[in-house]
């Protein structure tokens, strides 16, 4: 399970700043997590925390499934869902901070839930053996949950794979963070791009493969300042994008972004 392969629908509203999560359910619980991946065989080691790791965690009582991407920065970026009857994922919202590594420990504590209105700050705490697995608490709105999580050998090949523009170079049709706000996006050969939502709301900015090599992009959107674009008009959003084949043959674009502020975010999902 790649990170971005964590699909579909979703719960907020608007094109670039999302207003939370419709469905009402954040990462902030308890119980036991069922990890939802086999991890490859390996030794512990006390290197960086950085990869694509995918697991469950248990909010009152019901597992819900999550991605997670920790970047060579500490940064991390997380979606959480539960799995629908189609064999996809609806997702809730997303979790986004910087964290800190010290010898097999991870730990944030500007951690920002964008799936409420409006986003939660928390922490997390973890401990990981690198490329293998990481597990430990996320903790937002006062409650916490414990979660686990693995990586598999295809995942720690798709991460360490560097981002290639031009596998997205091009048209691109999707869905916000709603699962009803649609989209149409356009990526030059330089990483230039823009776009429109159906309602009219104008976006431009740029992509750019990540400067550490891997399998993650750099992006940054802004909004122009129109009635079209409603609560999110002038505001812009930097995050991440992912990019990869999906088993159909068609290849998939995830892009996740934050408000300067961190107070708003929302993840963009389109397939080709």
């Amino acid at each position: 399970m790649k990170f971005s392969n964590f699909l579909i629908a979703a719960v907020s509203a608007s094109f670039l700043v999302a207003c939370g999560g419709g469905g009402g359910d954040s990462p902030a619980g308890s119980g036991t997590p069922t990890v939802g991946s086999t991890a490859p065989t390996a030794t512990a080691t006390t290197g960086q925390a950085q990869g694509f790791y995918a697991g469950n965690f248990v909010f009152s009582g019901t597992p819900r499934q999550f991605q997670l991407a920790i970047l060579e920065n500490d940064e991390y970026w997380a979606l959480y869902g539960l799995a629908n009857a189609g064999g996809g994922l609806t997702v809730f919202g997303f979790i986004q901070g910087q964290g800190t590594t010290t010898n097999g420990t991870f730990t944030s504590s500007n951690l920002r839930d964008f799936g409420v209105t409006p986003a939660a700050a928390g922490s997390l705490s973890a401990t990981y053996q690198t490329g293998i697995s990481v597990s430990g608490t996320v903790t937002a709105n006062g409650t916490p949950a414990s979660f686990a999580a693995n990586t598999s050998a295809s995942d720690i090949a798709t991460y360490n794979t560097p981002a290639n523009l031009a596998d997205i170079t091009g048209s691109w049709v999707g869905t916000a963070l709603d699962g009803v706000t649609t989209f149409n996006l356009s990526i030059g050969a330089t990483g230039a791009i823009s776009g429109s939502s159906a309602a009219g709301c104008t976006v431009s900015g740029t992509m750019a493969s990540r400067a550490s090599g891997k399998n993650v992009f750099d992006v940054h959107l802004t909004t122009a300042a129109s009635a079209a674009c409603g609560t999110a008009a002038g505001q812009s959003g930097n995050g991440i994008g992912a990019s990869s084949l999906l088993s159909n043959g068609k290849r998939q674009l995830l892009i996740a972004l934050v408000s300067a502020d961190r107070s708003t975010g929302t993840v963009l999902f389109s397939t080709r």
